[in-house]
């Protein structure tokens, strides 16, 4: 398959474009409350049962959290030019992960609740809708950062 060749006044333009960053900064948005809604609901509502709890049950309910806050930071690792110094192709390995993550997180509380299983079928509905929302927006910013790489690697002349 022949490489095809970016001009370099035009590599920029491909590089990171506004979409790419946008996305990314959303994704971050997105993460970072998503962790500190869970962390509220989990932690500070239940706060006497959490001191109470086994240290297993507090790391089973402290999982959630933590992986909002990893997506978020690696999506903010994708468009920033701080994360330059982290290898891309760990990004997006992290950010496919955390895609796959995302919908499964998204998608049972609203089987769960089509099916009737919980007795509050809206809030797990509601909130199976904001992680699936947060999933696409994911797998949006990972396709375009991929995508972003992809034409940036074209672009290098060949050595």
């Amino acid at each position: 398959m022949p490489k095809t060749f970016v001009a370099p006044e035009r590599a920029r333009e491909f590089e990171l474009g506004t979409p790419t960053r946008w996305l990314g900064y959303a994704a971050f948005a997105w993460g970072l409350l998503s962790g500190l809604n869970h962390a509220y609901v989990n932690f500070i509502q239940d706060f006497n049962q959490a001191i109470h709890a086994s240290i297993g049950i507090f790391l089973l309910v402290a999982l959630p959290s933590l992986l909002y806050w990893a997506g978020a930071f690696v999506a903010l690792a994708l468009v920033s030019k701080w994360g330059r110094k982290i290898p891309r192709l760990l990004l997006l390995i992290l950010i496919y992960i955390l895609d796959l993550v995302f919908l499964k997180f998204g998608t049972g509380p609203i089987l769960s609740a089509i099916q009737g299983r919980t007795a509050d079928s809206q809030l797990f509905y509601t909130w199976g809708c904001w992680v699936l929302l947060g999933a696409i927006l994911f797998i949006c910013l990972s396709i375009s950062a991929t995508r972003a790489l992809v034409i940036q690697r074209r672009s290098r002349p060949a050595s």
